[in-house]
C-alpha cells in the first residue's frame, strides 16, 4: 500500500509482484498461478504478444486451476502498453505525489479506534480538563493496564485506589469501590439516575445524549462529571506517587 506502479510499455514492471492492477501485486492475489508461472520475475511486457496474454506455465493448466485464470484474464481485461515509460506513483494520494500527511492518515487509521467519536470542547472547562477528557475518550491515560498493553515490565497492574481488581480506565473512573461512592454522591446531589451504573465513558456518553434536559442543564452536568473524572485521576497520581495533597475524604468537595 502507498507506491503503485503506472505502466506504460511494461518493460521494467513486475507482472506477478508490482501493485499495478489491484490494491495487491497480483502474486499475491493470485498465487497459486504465480507458482505455475516459468519466470516469477517477469515483466509485464514478457506477457504480452501482439495484444494478447502469453502464458508461460511450468506445466498445462488444468481443470483445477482454469477457473482461476479465467478471473485473472477479466480483471486484466482491455489492458494495453503504450510507449510511455513505467514510472512508480503514490497512491495514496489524487496527484500520485508523496505526501507526510497521507501516510500519517493511514498511520491514524490503522492504530487509532475505528468507532466514531466526536470531540467535545467545552468551554467551561479548563483546557487541561478537556484534554484529560478526550484522553479518556480514546483510552489514552497511562493507566497501569495500558502501560502492559504496550509492552512495559510493570510490577503490579492492581488498582492504587481498591486493590481488588486491574487497573484499567474504566474499573478506575467507574468500578473501582470509591468511583462508586463518588458516583453516587453524584446521583444524590443531582436528583437523578445521572451514571445509570454504567461501566465505561462511551456508556455514560451514549446515556447523556440520550438525556432530553435543558441546554444550559446538560452543560452543566457534563462539566460536573468531566470534573468528577479529572479529580478521581489526581487523586489516583496523588496516592500513586506519594503525595499528600489530596485527601479522600474532601474529594467530593473540592469538585
Amino acid at each position: 500500500m502507498g507506491v503503485k506502479v503506472k505502466f506504460g510499455n511494461g518493460l521494467t514492471s513486475s507482472f506477478w509482484k508490482d501493485n499495478w492492477k489491484a490494491n495487491v501485486p497480483l502474486c499475491s492475489k493470485y498465487h497459486r498461478l504465480f507458482h505455475l508461472d516459468v519466470n516469477g520475475d517477469c515483466s509485464i511486457d514478457d506477457r504480452v504478444h501482439n495484444g494478447e496474454w502469453a502464458w508461460e506455465w511450468v506445466r498445462p493448466i488444468g481443470p483445477r486451476y482454469s477457473s482461476l485464470l479465467q478471473e485473472m484474464k477479466i480483471e486484466l481485461d482491455n489492458i494495453s502498453l503504450n510507449n510511455d515509460v513505467d514510472r512508480k506513483v503514490w497512491s495514496l494520494s489524487n496527484e500520485g505525489v508523496y505526501k507526510v500527511r497521507d501516510i500519517r492518515a493511514l498511520i491514524d487509521i490503522s492504530i487509532l479506534p475505528s468507532w466514531n467519536l466526536a470531540t467535545r470542547w467545552v468551554k467551561q472547562l479548563p483546557r487541561k480538563i478537556n484534554v484529560f477528557i478526550w484522553r479518556v475518550a480514546w483510552n489514552r491515560l497511562p493507566t497501569r493496564l495500558n502501560f502492559l498493553a504496550r509492552g512495559m515490565d510493570i510490577e503490579d497492574i492492581g488498582c492504587p485506589l481498591c486493590d481488588y481488581n486491574v487497573e484499567s480506565l474504566d474499573h478506575l473512573l467507574f468500578g473501582c469501590v470509591m468511583a462508586k461512592e463518588l458516583w453516587l454522591k453524584v446521583k444524590i446531589w443531582v436528583d437523578m439516575d445521572v451514571a445509570r451504573d454504567c461501566s465505561s465513558w462511551s456508556e455514560w456518553v451514549s446515556w447523556f445524549d440520550s438525556w432530553s434536559g435543558a441546554s444550559d442543564s446538560k452543560t452543566k452536568l457534563y462539566v460536573f462529571v468531566a470534573s468528577l473524572l479529572w479529580h478521581i485521576w489526581r487523586f489516583r497520581n496523588s496516592k500513586l506517587f506519594g503525595s499528600n495533597s489530596m485527601k479522600k475524604a474532601f474529594l467530593f468537595d473540592s469538585i
